[in-house]
């Protein structure tokens, strides 16, 4: 089991979903989205119940492992999230706009290049 803290509150899951939610939480701030992902949680009373995390390249989580929590016999209860995919959207530009997009260094090479004489 691990303790997750996520916006100053702990939640309490197993090993599997805190560990996959830390490499996808990785994959979201590369890309710079936000998401919003369901997680299982431990809840005071002994049920589990799914908790709603929006994720984001500001998120903030920290992950203690907490063996010993509780038997290791009811990690088959939390269910792995099925995290939703980060796609990366492609849209066409205006060539006459390439000027304006185009790599720094790019464009200092070019002025830097040899003129025709």
């Amino acid at each position: 089991m691990k303790r997750i803290t996520y916006g100053g509150r702990s939640l309490v899951t197993a090993a599997v979903v805190a560990d996959a939610l830390l490499d996808y939480a990785v994959h979201v701030a590369g890309r710079g989205v936000a998401v919003v992902v369901e997680v299982p949680v431990l809840e005071e009373n002994g049920d589990i119940a799914s908790h709603a995390l929006l994720l984001g390249p500001g998120t903030a989580l920290d992950v203690v492992d907490i063996d010993g929590y509780m038997s290791a016999s009811r990690d088959g209860e939390f269910a792995i999230p099925d995290f939703p995919p980060l796609i990366v959207h492609a849209m066409s530009l205006d060539p006459a706009d390439a000027p304006e997009l185009a790599d720094p260094f790019e464009m200092l090479r070019g002025e830097m290049a040899p003129r025709p004489a």
